[in-house]
């Protein structure tokens, strides 16, 4: 016999008012304005999440377990991010780590005003890697094992003596000239001479061209064979994408500015890349960035991970790597990872392709006394934030 609306209502509120008499651990049909379920009886719980400033934000989630959890935010400036992140922190305290995509759609959802930034997911995602992290540590298991295991032994990566990415950074859309143009294209053949062609080239247009410049320089670089040109419009006019792409036989790439799992889906639906550059702390976290792969699988699209990160984030960047069928290449510059109080990264001398982490969780280890010299030296330095914009010749403003 089914429930009419009237019978609903009435059900419905029977149980919010048991839920209310028996207490914040029983189960209610909504729970507004309600703190966060705490852990059970006997589960791991967070115990602090401090937000360390060391210039980049760096995570630690520490737990009734003893066991801390390391993430970073590192995709947009410290100050902006500090703000979103000690906000967070009355949400956590209490909540068991290992609940991950619970948590993760709990700092996702719990203001709809912020949500879906790149401030807001950033910290989403530095805070998620921690999660994963701790998760790794319970269970004494890689990350990667936890997503589904390994893909592949070694991952690939760039820069490397076999795979190299130009730039055409000094361009914008207010300025392009033929001789400008001119100078990309002698750059790539050089490049392609170098590496010969057995070796990765990639373009990064930094998201300054327009979509008709754009063009004009695909048709004219066709023949190095790049493995994508990456960021060719602005990710604000990502619609040009699909201009491009059925001007050119170039391989497109998008993706390191654009956060969540949703941003992505025009693209793919459209079918306007060829690859995907997602950051694994701007789209949220290992969470999200395990999601965009599955997704972009679907329309037969790889992933080529964006990062500059300290070994923390470019760590959990290899876990999805590792873990997922659809990778093609990982951003990775020995100089961002050249943290002396971060171990763990394993980087062999001349390498073209980086070995998997090694360890349970993510498989690094943070020296707290040299945390704690960063963030001193980080207190002492001039205030930060965004400290300057550029300009072109005639006093415009111009995209950095």
């Amino acid at each position: 016999m089914g429930l009419d609306r009237r019978d609903f209502l009435k059900l419905a509120s029977a149980a919010g008012a048991l839920g209310a008499a028996a207490g914040p651990s029983s189960v209610a049909l909504a729970q507004g304005g309600r703190a966060p379920e705490p852990a059970a009886q006997g589960e791991i719980r967070v115990k602090d999440v401090i937000f360390h400033d060391t210039g980049r934000v760096i995570v630690q989630v520490l737990t009734d377990a003893g066991i801390d959890g390391w993430g970073e935010i590192n995709t947009v400036p410290a100050r902006m991010a500090l703000g979103v992140a000690e906000a967070f922190k009355p949400l956590l305290i209490g909540i068991n780590p290992t609940r991950i995509e619970h948590v993760w759609q709990m700092l996702y959802r719990a203001h709809r005003n912020v949500r879906g930034g790149l401030i807001h997911t950033s910290v989403i995602g530095g805070i998620d890697i921690a999660l994963w992290d701790v998760l790794g540590k319970v269970a004494k298991l890689p990350v990667y094992t936890l997503l589904g295991g390994p893909c592949r032994r070694r991952i690939r990566h760039y820069p490397s003596g076999k795979a190299w990415k130009q730039t055409t950074q000094l361009l914008h859309a207010m300025v392009e000239t033929p001789a400008r143009l001119d100078g990309v294209v002698a750059a790539l053949e050089k490049d392609r001479q170098r590496l010969g062609r057995d070796g990765c080239l990639m373009l990064d247009g930094h998201g300054k061209l327009t979509a008709q410049a754009a063009i004009q320089l695909c048709r004219r670089i066709e023949q190095f064979d790049l493995l994508y040109f990456e960021e060719v419009v602005p990710p604000e006019n990502n619609a040009d994408l699909l201009r491009v792409k059925r001007a050119t036989t170039v391989p497109l790439a998008a993706g390191e500015r654009m956060s969540t799992l949703w941003a992505f889906r025009p693209l793919l639906e459209a079918q306007a890349v060829d690859v995907l550059n997602p950051d694994v702390v701007q789209v949220g976290g290992i969470s999200q960035l395990r999601k965009i792969a599955a997704v972009a699988e679907l329309y037969d699209v790889p992933i080529a991970p964006h990062s500059t990160h300290s070994p923390i984030g470019l760590t959990a960047s290899l876990h999805v790597d590792a873990a997922v069928n659809n990778f093609l290449i990982q951003e990775a510059y020995r100089h961002t990872t050249d943290v002396p109080w971060i171990a763990g990264l394993d980087w062999p001398k001349d390498a073209t392709a980086l070995p998997l982490p090694a360890g349970p969780g993510l498989g690094i280890t943070v020296d707290l006394d040299g945390l704690a010299d960063a963030v001193a030296k980080a207190k002492s330095a001039p205030a930060r934030g965004v400290g300057k914009a550029y300009f072109l010749s005639d006093g415009s403003v111009a995209d950095r």
